[in-house]
């Protein structure tokens, strides 16, 4: 029940290891010369488009270069946050195997798993109130930023329940998306074979040609 959670901040929530609440490199640690043709994955606010899953395309950096980089490295189940640019936009680093390093543009919360689980507090973030802590702050003036950026993070006031309860919530909200991710994959499936089926009869006329040639057309009695 809702009388049960009780109110934190994110501060309190954060890994009391170092860089438990980090911003990106300084831009003259992360130029594009740093860049090489596979490494370590830079997430960057194109990468980020209001799924659980990164998407779009990534630039690289070797792995000497992105232990160089100290906090800025990410783990499996933190929390990424544009301060610059997309600003509310909000990432789960996933457990995938692959290394990951933030931007410049990026923030990033490591969580106290012993107090908050980072999928509640990813499905928290992409609410109205979640969305609208991250903006509360923003710059009106100039390319979308927020001011002070850790301060801002760490300030945000959050409703927690319990950690199986948290448990509870956001594998429901998770099984949900995963239907909607399917959903999606299907409508995508439908549709490009629509386009190839409208090209094929009506571009290509590719029905004529075969009767032309004397075969059956294909898909047609």
């Amino acid at each position: 029940m809702a009388s049960e959670w009780h109110v934190t901040t994110i501060e309190e929530l954060a890994s009391p290891v170092r860089g438990g609440i980090a911003i990106g490199p300084f831009g003259s640690r992360m130029k594009s010369d740093c860049y090489v043709a596979q490494g370590v994955r830079v997430v960057r606010g194109n990468n980020l488009n209001g799924g659980r899953r990164f998407t779009g395309e990534y630039v690289f950096i070797t792995e000497e270069k992105a232990r160089s980089l100290g906090s800025s490295m990410l783990q499996p189940g933190d929390l990424v946050f544009p301060h610059r640019g997309s600003i509310g936009e909000v990432g789960l680093v996933p457990d995938d195997g692959k290394k990951y390093v933030m931007s410049t543009s990026l923030m990033k919360l490591t969580c106290d798993k012993s107090k908050a689980r980072p999928e509640f507090l990813y499905y928290f973030f992409c609410s109205d109130i979640g969305r609208h802590a991250l903006l509360q702050n923003q710059s009106q003036v100039g390319t979308p930023g927020i001011g002070q950026p850790l301060s801002s993070l760490k300030s945000i006031v959050v409703q927690l329940p319990g950690t199986d309860e948290q448990d509870e919530i956001a594998s429901l909200l998770g099984g949900l998306d995963s239907r909607i991710e399917n959903l999606q994959g299907a409508n995508r499936t439908v549709e490009a074979i629509a386009r190839t089926t409208f090209k094929s009869w009506f571009v290509d006329f590719d029905p004529v040609r075969a009767k032309g040639d004397g075969r059956e057309p294909e898909g047609m009695d």
